[in-house]
């Protein structure tokens, strides 16, 4: 009889090589063996040791088939016969904390496996030897003291890297992380940035399996990350575990530079032309999908018809009765309006000077210094400039868009450094704003090199192609 840390019942049935196998206890720890296992080097051996287990069969049948098994499951490869009632297993790099060890056997001509005998296999960690020993005799004595140090060793454990998802809860701004680690109790931490950006935002110490984030940047794509560890003090930190989302739009914070031109048909009509940039993206807040126009006519003061219109341009032209009209201009994305851009058109402004001495001077880098100076006196005040820019050479059967730039009154020069091409000439004009109306133009040729070919007239610009 033989004593093993597994039990059986009366009657226990289970697979094992395609056959069945089959053995009655009559109590739940103590089998009766009908020969022996021997486990080298021994029962209990250091994690990854080459381990050899050996089954003697007694049962009174000569070759009987002898099978080992880890676990109630045979390992890769059958054991090597020693002879007609011994067989031996061979396991390298053993690396199982526990197995159960159980030896079966099969006469010829039957068709049950009987178990020969069982046992028990641990394989794990030996403590550190002490360390720092020193020993002394006391004067006249004849005991020795010793004196040493024993050692813990902690393994550290890296975890897995957490899985988490992240939830916006219909804020633009405002977000919460939601992770579930293997092991209670992990303390994590999480970084986050915006996908453009190299520059990460930490956040530590949480002992929570959640997190909220304040002050993101609405429709900005970022990159969320969660990396845990067991213990707050020791341990190894898991791998980051990444994530990429977008914040939801906002609406616009950012109010447009409207600006425009006006100029008379007839004695009844005008031709008014707004112009404006599109928004910072952190105005923006979104994808802008169109700029809504409403002018709204003035007769006596009195407000009148107000007329709505959307454009996807940035920049809009409308003939219009000969009146003062009270114009804004909002930008719109998904969730609403920008704060509208208000303008008033004055017909009674009819001083309207341009800017005197207009000069244009390459400075290199495909660069062109634009300097001037102020209009003459008007009895409007003036409260900024508009420069724009186009190239001559280009060729359009309609009349290409300008590029432009607005600055503060205070303003008498700047450089062009945008959309400027190598060796190109180029057609500046220069306004006074007059209360956000263009007044009268100055106009200049500019080369982005030196001394260039600047002869061809802005007629050229308007030819077909």
């Amino acid at each position: 009889w033989s004593t093993v840390g597994w039990g059986c019942q009366e009657s226990f049935v289970f697979p094992s090589h395609g056959t069945t196998v089959m053995w009655r206890c009559a109590g739940a720890a103590q089998i009766r063996c009908l020969g022996h296992v021997r486990i080298e080097p021994g029962s209990v051996v250091p994690m990854g040791s080459n381990v050899s287990i050996t089954c003697v069969s007694a049962l009174d049948c000569p070759w009987a088939s002898l099978s080992i098994l880890l676990n109630l499951t045979a390992p890769e490869g059958p054991p090597r016969l020693l002879n007609s009632s011994a067989a031996q297993l061979q396991l390298r790099g053993f690396r199982l904390p526990f197995s159960i060890i159980t030896c079966l056997a099969r006469c010829p001509n039957s068709y049950w496996n009987e178990v020969v005998c069982g046992t028990e296999l641990w394989a794990g960690y030996p403590p550190d030897p002490p360390a720092n020993l020193s020993c002394a005799i006391p004067e006249r004595s004849e005991s020795l003291c010793c004196f040493f140090v024993l050692f813990l060793f902690l393994l550290p454990v890296k975890p897995h890297p957490p899985n988490f998802l992240v939830e916006f809860e219909n804020s633009a701004t405002n977000c919460t992380l939601f992770w579930r680690s293997e092991v209670q109790g992990q303390h994590c931490r999480v970084r986050y940035r915006p996908v453009s950006s190299s520059t990460w935002n930490m956040v530590e110490s949480l002992e929570s399996e959640k997190c909220s984030l304040h002050g993101l940047e609405p429709h900005t794509e970022y990159e969320f990350q969660v990396s845990c560890k067991i213990h707050p003090e020791r341990g190894l930190w898991s791998n980051w575990s990444a994530f990429q989302s977008q914040t939801p739009e906002a609406v616009p914070t950012g109010l447009l530079d409207v600006w425009y031109k006006k100029q008379d048909i007839d004695s009844q009509m005008q031709n008014i032309s707004l112009f404006w940039k599109a928004l910072q993206k952190s105005e923006a807040r979104g994808k802008i999908l169109h700029y809504t126009v409403t002018l709204e006519a003035l007769s006596h003061g009195e407000p009148k018809a107000i007329e709505t219109n959307v454009t996807t341009q940035t920049s809009y032209t409308r003939v219009t009765p000969k009146m003062d009209y009270k114009i804004t201009v909002t930008a719109d994305n998904s969730r609403g309006s920008s704060p509208p851009a208000s303008i008033l058109t004055n017909l009674s402004i009819q001083d309207l000077p341009s800017p005197r001495n207009v000069s244009a001077v390459a400075v290199g880098n495909n660069s062109i210094l634009v300097s001037w100076k102020p209009p003459i006196k008007s009895t409007a005040s003036i409260n900024g400039y508009v420069v724009e820019w186009i190239n001559t050479h280009r060729k359009s059967s309609r009349e290409p868009h300008p590029s432009w730039m607005r600055l503060v009154a205070s303003n008498l020069s700047v450089v062009i450094p945008e959309h400027i091409e190598d060796n190109v000439c180029y057609h500046i004009s220069v306004y006074a704003l007059y209360q956000d109306r263009a007044g009268q133009v100055k106009s200049v040729r500019g080369y982005s090199r030196g001394k260039g070919n600047c002869s061809n007239s802005l007629s050229d610009l308007l030819k077909p192609a």
